[in-house]
């Protein structure tokens, strides 16, 4: 496996065979080698939608006074990691069998659910990566899978994307490289850090030459896919206390391990050692990569 055969010279020739007379699946390749993102309108029920959100909320009931640990300075409650770990509705979202059959097809192989976010609020993060948090061998093997589970206002914050700009290339080994020799006596978890914030700060001023951040407010059950290379984010809120209830699901084959950013910066040769096991849901791997927990 070569990485993924969107991002090969002939992706546009390929797309037609790949696709085998799916009309939306075509569309759905096209879209993603033009701007590395795409919408699936109403791809997921409401009454399911509403189920994950129930289940939040007797995850949150059942901490009692201690969900007061797992809030911002601004009293907003922290996004959860591996909600779908306790939360068979929401692994049932990740695992919906149309939404897996389009993410083999951009994949190529079978996917899976490598691991899960899920949003009480806009994150507001700036224009990102993924690609340190999801290292795999090929490199981008990778896709977020980002699901509304109410309609999202524009002033909640949602989220933002730079269309077409997955293309340009921002060389991991080299930013790391580059601070090593200027921090040779770091502890290696500092130029790891140093490194992730170099990077960061190029993803930010190559997109900007690219253009402007494209706002999507999705409704209830649509679904955004992306490039693991497309710079996103987390528009400003302008009404901070409007909730943006969604989750994202990080999506990778079945037959692929994920690593983090000291692997993304500063490993070369083949894949390390496989870091964890799977259960199955629905069919599907769901990697066992961490418990539920808010992302402090």
């Amino acid at each position: 496996m070569e990485g993924l055969w969107l991002d090969q010279a002939d992706a546009v020739a390929q797309l037609q065979g790949r696709a085998a007379g799916d009309v939306q699946l075509e569309a759905i390749g096209s879209r993603m080698i033009k701007d590395g993102f795409v919408v699936l309108p109403s791809a997921i029920a409401g009454t399911e939608c509403d189920t994950v959100v129930s289940d939040y909320q007797r995850f949150i009931d059942d901490l009692g006074t201690e969900v007061e640990q797992h809030k911002d300075a601004g009293g907003r409650l922290l996004r959860v990691v591996n909600f779908h770990l306790s939360s068979g509705a929401a692994a049932n979202i990740g695992c919906n069998p149309r939404l897996m059959a389009i993410l083999d097809f951009l994949l190529g192989d079978e996917a899976s659910v490598y691991s899960s976010l899920y949003f009480e609020h806009g994150s507001q993060q700036p224009i990102h990566r993924d690609s340190p948090f999801f290292e795999t061998f090929p490199r981008n093997l990778f896709f977020g899978v980002w699901v509304a589970l109410e309609d999202i206002s524009v002033d909640a914050g949602p989220l933002m994307y730079v269309p077409g700009g997955h293309r340009f290339e921002c060389d991991p080994h080299r930013i790391y490289d580059a601070v090593a020799a200027c921090m040779p006596a770091a502890q290696r978890s500092a130029l790891i850090n140093e490194a992730l914030e170099q990077y960061y700060g190029e993803v930010i001023r190559a997109s900007s030459g690219v253009g402007a951040p494209a706002v999507v407010a999705l409704k209830k059950g649509d679904v955004a896919i992306w490039h693991p290379q497309l710079p996103h984010g987390g528009s400003p809120a302008t009404d901070p206390g409007l909730t943006r209830r969604s989750m994202v699901f990080h999506c990778v084959p079945s037959s692929r391990q994920v690593y983090q950013h000291d692997v993304f910066f500063a490993h070369r040769g083949p894949a390390p050692a496989p870091r964890y096991g799977f259960t199955r849901v629905n069919g599907r791997h769901v990697a066992l990569s961490g418990a539920t927990a808010f992302q402090h």
